[in-house]
């Protein structure tokens, strides 16, 4: 399926490459002509990741508490000898987010049954009428022609080369895992139009899905590493996003964030 991973958790970076060794490679049929071979990262030392940093967007409201425990911890690991700088790759955010939509809600509706897809046919039609909802996109995109998905999936691959040549000067980017921290359950209305509560304003849940997409959209590993406890209380964790196939590269990099600022703390109950 496209868009699909089996992503290891651990509460460590040592167990999530563990994890890693059981998990890559082929199964079934496609095991028997190759095998995955990722390759290990070759930095030992902070000081020897040039990493760039984009811990904002212009394409969704960002918690400002959550982005100042991010901030820190990114003035800590400079502090410590890792070569930072505010950089981005040189693509419309607005326009990434709307192709990584329309492709994970293809994959995801692609397994839907004959009634829910034929409640997305009908409701296609605002897409049509200019809708640009995320409601109207997601019954667009798991109705839409083989056609256009292969547009969508062309743009994406002009995407994945940006990511190419962003990181031939990076070793690695460093932005959030999502808008927020953790936030309170809503289950009324349906997806769509349910909100969370962000610096004092109300905020679509699913704009949430942003930084996810910003790495596995164009196949990148991202690999998120605890910094701390946000002012709020609430845990913080960055995203750490390798270029393709370099999983090792991101899980060796949250080690040595592990190691300079503390990693995993049980929350109290939990120790």
């Amino acid at each position: 399926v496209d868009i699909s991973v089996c992503g290891p958790l651990a509460r460590s970076a040592a167990d999530l490459d563990l994890a890693l060794s059981v998990l890559a490679g082929p199964t079934g049929m496609n095991s028997t002509g190759y095998q995955v071979a990722l390759p290990e990262a070759r930095q030992a030392r902070l000081s020897e990741f040039k990493v760039a940093v984009m811990l904002d967007t212009s394409v969704i409201e960002n918690d400002s508490v959550m982005l100042d425990q991010l901030q820190n911890a990114v003035d800590a690991l400079a502090a410590a000898g890792c070569v930072v700088e505010e950089a981005t790759p040189q693509i419309d955010q607005h326009e990434y987010f709307e192709n990584y939509l329309m492709l994970l809600r293809a994959a995801t509706g692609a397994q839907s049954n004959d009634e829910v897809f034929a409640a997305a046919l009908e409701g296609s039609t605002a897409w049509d009428a200019g809708d640009r909802g995320y409601q109207a996109l997601v019954d667009h995109a798991m109705t839409m022609s083989h056609r256009e998905w292969f547009q969508h999936h062309n743009r994406r691959e002009g995407y994945r080369n940006r990511w190419a040549e962003f990181f031939g000067e990076y070793d690695l980017l460093l932005c959030p895992t999502a808008a927020s921290t953790a936030y309170p359950h809503d289950h009324t209305g349906t997806r769509a139009t349910r909100r969370i509560p962000i610096n004092g304003g109300s905020e679509l849940v699913v704009d949430q899905l942003f930084w996810a997409g910003w790495s596995c959209n164009s196949y990148l590993p991202g690999t998120v590493a605890p910094v701390g406890l946000c002012a709020d209380g609430l845990p913080a964790g960055i995203q750490i996003v390798a270029p393709h196939l370099h999983d090792r590269r991101s899980i060796r990099f949250a080690e040595l964030v592990e190691r300079e600022l503390g990693g995993f703390v049980s929350p109290p109950g939990y120790e």
